[in-house]
């Protein structure tokens, strides 16, 4: 999928959520999760091993669009919402990462190139944790 594919289904899930109300049943609301970051992920496994400047800026703004989309959705469970703001803040974080790593690089800065690429690998690692939680809850009735 490219950039523009992904902002044209983006904005179809948008349009989507506007329908589900706060009232959406727990199933209802985890498959809204879910669904948003399938695509995320999606996207991160098509570009995870680029070196190629131009697909780290392409995955960068999945996750800041990824992160938009999340923070438009709302939820009536709390435990939801919070699993919402730790994702959003993964995202925008991985974002703003990605693009600091793709500056390090360009300036020849290795060190924070290294950082950046060390910070990447650890939202990572956050990501997978709030995901498996995230599928603990929902599946509990």
């Amino acid at each position: 999928m490219n950039l523009r594919q992904g902002v044209i289904w983006s904005g179809f899930l948008m349009i989507g959520q506007g329908l589900i109300s706060c009232s959406a049943s727990k199933p209802d609301q985890c498959q809204q999760l879910f669904l948003t970051t399938q695509k995320m992920t999606q996207a991160s496994l098509e570009y995870r091993n680029t070196r190629k400047a131009e697909d780290i800026l392409k995955i960068a703004a999945s996750f800041e669009q990824t992160a938009d989309t999340l923070a438009t959705l709302k939820f009536n469970d709390p435990r939801l919402s919070d699993f919402q703001q730790q994702l959003v803040t993964i995202y925008r974080g991985n974002s703003e990462a990605s693009r600091s790593m793709l500056k390090a690089i360009a300036s020849q800065d290795i060190l924070t190139a290294t950082l950046a690429q060390d910070q990447v690998q650890h939202i990572g690692k956050q990501e997978q944790q709030v995901i498996t939680d995230l599928n603990r809850y929902c599946q509990t009735p």
